[in-house]
């Protein structure tokens, strides 16, 4: 589970003590926070096209539009394709037809996929939402009596 960001006024915090001189162990014991978010927004906003000044003059809401907006984008994780895993539950039920044999065909139509651990997961979690009951409802039948 990813850390809880901190505040925008935690941010801001951090790069007006970062101007006044103070090393991150002395930042971090002011705000209550570890040296190495400190350390991250500094470079975040080392790296950003303005200057520390003029992002701790900007509003909360443009500094994490600087700041944060564009690292996200770049750190999302790749988007990987979902198997069929209707038809992989289909298939698993036929003679001789193995996972591995699933995952490898998935494997070649899309070479950027799960490897097989996380393939076994994934099939694992949605056979789990599949419910193995299946209804029948039985009309009574007139017994006809000569």
């Amino acid at each position: 589970m990813p850390a809880r960001r901190i505040s925008m006024r935690s941010i801001k915090d951090v790069l007006r003590l970062t101007q006044a001189g103070l090393s991150q162990r002395q930042i971090a014991d002011a705000l209550g926070i570890s040296h190495g978010v400190v350390g991250k927004y500094q470079q975040l906003a080392k790296h950003s096209t303005l200057a520390e000044a003029e992002l701790a003059a900007l509003s909360e809401t443009e500094l994490a539009a600087r700041l944060l907006t564009n690292r996200d984008v770049e750190q999302s994780p790749p988007i990987r394709a979902e198997p069929d895993f209707a038809y992989l539950h289909s298939q698993l039920k036929l003679k001789g037809v193995t996972r591995w044999l699933l995952w490898e065909e998935y494997r070649n139509e899309h070479p950027d996929g799960y490897a097989y651990t996380q393939f076994c997961v994934h099939y694992r979690r949605w056979r789990q939402t599949v419910s193995p009951v299946m209804r029948q409802t039985h009309t009574p039948v007139r017994a006809v009596y000569l």
